[in-house]
């Protein structure tokens, strides 16, 4: 009457058990770093803010402090900066 062997698909659900593991470290792993990165971001100095961290790159630019007469929060300093960041780096055709 049934047309399935049922010991051929048995491991379909530890295969699901399994499957539904990694997805849960997954999402878990997404999580923390968005609830880390958000209780990192309310501290008074963000660890992403300036250029003398370990991770930085050579090309790393502070937005704050770097461009002269640029006060905090000013779009037209930030904008002159990504400009003079985008002019030393292009390649001459």
């Amino acid at each position: 009457m049934y047309l399935i062997d049922y010991h051929l698909v048995a491991g379909v659900g530890w295969g699901m058990i399994v499957v539904s593991f990694m997805v849960g470290i997954y999402y878990n792993m997404i999580i923390a770093w968005t609830l880390y990165y958000f209780f990192a971001s309310m501290t008074k100095k963000l660890p992403w803010e300036f250029c003398n961290e370990w991770w930085n790159t050579p090309v790393c630019a502070s937005v704050r402090g770097s461009v002269s007469g640029a006060a905090p929060g000013d779009l037209h300093g930030i904008c002159a900066l990504l400009y003079s960041i985008k002019e030393r780096h292009e390649v001459a055709p």
